[in-house]
Formats: structure tokens, C-alpha cells, sequence
């Protein structure tokens, strides 16, 4: 079976992390996991991702801050500089609800 990916996803929570995970490897993607805005950085550094999946409300960094580091620092592979990167959040109230 092909991958169709990587994807990175950055959640603090570690329930959510391992449920987005779960879904997206059934889906035939390869997933990284981590918990921290730095770690996301470190992990640009080294890795090309097709999609980062980032929790909106990252404990101690600005969400859009940690998107322009990531993008600024990413590996000089051919793919990452085009990496999709979406914001997430599980606080409702955030979304109007």
C-alpha cells in the first residue's frame, strides 16, 4: 500500500494527538506526533510534511507565530516549502458554539 503523505501533528493533549493519529494512519498517511510548538520546529527542521494539523491553543506560543517559524525554518527538501498547515482547536466556545 502507497503513503499518501506525512503529516505532523502538534496537540498538547495527548488523547487528541492519538486520535488524530489513529485516523489519519488508517487513511495511509505516515504521522509524526508532537506535544510542543518546539518540537513541531525541530521536527521542520529535519522532516518534509505534506500537512501539519496544529492545535490553535498551544500552551506558552502563538499558534500563526509557530506556522512562520516553521515555515522559515523547514528542511530544504523539495516538498515542505509547499506544506499545507492547518489550525485546530477542541475549545468551542472559540468557534461560536
Amino acid at each position: 500500500m502507497d503513503k499518501r503523505g506525512r503529516v505532523l501533528v502538534v496537540h498538547y493533549d495527548e488523547t487528541i494527538r492519538t486520535a488524530i493519529q489513529s485516523d489519519l494512519l488508517k487513511e495511509r498517511f505516515e504521522v509524526d506526533v508532537v506535544q510542543s510548538g518546539t518540537e513541531a520546529i525541530e521536527k521542520s527542521k529535519t522532516q518534509a510534511y505534506s500537512v501539519a494539523v496544529i492545535d490553535l491553543n498551544l500552551p506558552g506560543v502563538n499558534a500563526a507565530h509557530l506556522l512562520g517559524v516553521m515555515k522559515q525554518t523547514a528542511s530544504k527538501d523539495a516538498k515542505d516549502r509547499h506544506c499545507k498547515r492547518y489550525g485546530i482547536t477542541t475549545n468551542l466556545r472559540e468557534c461560536g458554539n
